[in-house]
């Protein structure tokens, strides 16, 4: 496993070619926030039991959505997380404290390039762009719909 140095190298590296902003650590936790643009974050964290790195963005604020359609909302996000298996284990949450909907991937912190993280976040980013149009779109829909593009892009690297 990389030490936390390394890994901090490798992430600025990886934000570097995929054209963010900045890269800010945690000083206290294995954190790191990648600046997109203005508003958009990224975040990074090491799994503590695993050493995999987590990295995670929001695809929205369910509270932005009339209570009608939160319900519809939360039961796509549900559904998304069993195709597990065809999202190379991208799965969605959601953050109590502001409920924030959450796509998330982890991947092993060892032996991976910068190119291949780069890869890693720009399809993150996307599928969180694709989930956000879809599912503003489709709350009142009776079955899940996935997102154009589809959640199989996302790969684990």
């Amino acid at each position: 496993m990389p030490t936390l140095d390394e890994l901090g190298r490798l992430l600025v590296e990886a934000a570097g070619l995929s054209g963010f902003m900045e890269v800010l650590q945690d000083g206290e936790q294995p954190r790191w926030w990648f600046c997109v643009d203005e508003e958009r974050l990224l975040m990074a964290e090491t799994d503590p039991h695993t050493g995999d790195l987590v990295v995670t963005t929001e695809v929205l604020l369910l509270g932005d959505l009339p209570d009608e359609q939160q319900a519809a909302v939360l039961k796509q996000a549900l559904a998304y997380n069993a195709l597990w298996q065809e999202t190379g284990g991208a799965r969605m949450s959601l953050l109590p404290e502001d409920e924030s909907l959450q796509l998330m991937v982890s991947l092993p912190a060892k032996e991976q390039e910068a190119s291949r993280v780069c890869q890693l976040l720009t399809n993150l980013l996307e599928r969180s762009d694709d989930w956000a149009a879809a599912l503003a779109e489709s709350a009142t829909a009776d079955s899940p719909q996935r997102p154009a593009g589809g959640p199989g892009n996302l790969m684990p690297v």
